[in-house]
């Protein structure tokens, strides 16, 4: 049987490890060609041999395949799953288990984004962690 393919590549500082699309977490001995590269800003690297939390898992294969791509992302313990924006807006999604809710929570964020480049300010954090109450922090 062969492996399920890589879907992420997760590092922090000089150690790095993968998940494949069945959400099994492995070692990176060598360059993984991941649909995703995601930077630990905080917290640790996903535990060797475990697999990752359903909603997690689930957010990952929304995220790869998103057109235009999205490769990047960034992982915070306290914030979850984010990424910087052409504008160069953080935008930190968290984690949901809706399926479909990585959309939702983009195009929140642009809508949200764009009103306020109406309206002259420059944001740098936009925060869709809770659909129900966004923010953004200047």
């Amino acid at each position: 049987m062969l492996p399920a393919p890589a879907l992420a590549l997760w590092q922090a500082s000089d150690e790095s490890v993968w998940n494949d699309t069945e959400g099994k977490v492995q070692r990176a001995m060598q360059p993984v060609d991941a649909r995703l590269r995601i930077a630990v800003q905080d917290g640790d690297l996903p535990p060797l041999g475990t697999d990752l939390e359903p909603p997690l898992l689930q957010m990952l294969v929304e995220m790869a395949e998103i057109e235009p791509p999205l490769r990047q992302l960034i992982w915070s313990a306290e914030y979850g799953l984010m990424y910087d924006d052409p504008t160069g807006i953080r935008v930190r999604l968290g984690v949901t288990d809706r399926i479909g809710g990585v959309r939702e929570k983009m195009q929140l964020a642009r809508k949200l984004a764009d009103t306020l480049a109406t309206r002259g300010l420059q944001v740098r954090v936009i925060d869709v962690r809770f659909d129900a109450a966004p923010f953004y922090s200047l």
